[in-house]
């Protein structure tokens, strides 16, 4: 699915700090892998993908790797054992920022906030990041693991846009 999320946002509040650029979202199943209740942390780092491929002009003929290539690339990098390739274990935080490393040499920065209640002391830092960078924020939790797609943040209200693969 094709989103143009700064030109939707942009119409309805101009305090919302959002994603630059275009991407693809990502979900469950849009490739005809049942990947529900494993993939969420695929389907985010593969959003985040698209956002690299359709905003820097490199990366503009690059394709946005499948969940086996993700798993393949993990396993070359020494990450996760050959068992791995064509499994339905779940990935994270950590796997993406390896994959993103390897793909597109990007840096990425890893931020523990203990729980959703101390989401609200960083909102200041993701409409930096938005306003720095524009691209997507992978978020997983401790205790909520499913990974999230953050889009755009409204720091005025507290409030997160979230993609919920």
């Amino acid at each position: 699915m094709l989103l143009k999320i700064d030109q939707i946002l942009d119409e309805i509040d101009e305090t919302i700090d959002i994603v630059r650029g275009t991407l693809y979202f990502y979900h469950y199943k849009c490739d005809e892998q049942d990947d529900r209740g494993w993939g969420c942390g695929y389907r985010t780092l593969q959003t985040l993908c698209s956002w690299i491929i359709n905003v820097k002009e490199e990366y503009a003929t690059s394709i946005v790797p499948s969940i086996t290539k993700i798993q393949e690339i993990l396993v070359d990098l020494e990450d996760k054992p050959p068992s791995f390739t064509k499994s339905k274990q779940w990935i994270g935080t950590c796997e993406a920022t390896m994959i993103l490393s390897q793909l597109y040499d990007v840096d990425c920065k890893i931020i523990h906030i203990s729980n959703g209640y101390n989401l609200l002391d960083y909102m200041n830092l993701l409409s930096k990041h938005f306003h720095d960078f524009g691209s997507p924020v992978m978020m997983g939790g401790d205790a909520d693991a499913a990974s999230k797609c953050i889009l755009a943040v409204r720091s005025n209200k507290q409030l997160l846009i979230l993609v919920n693969i």
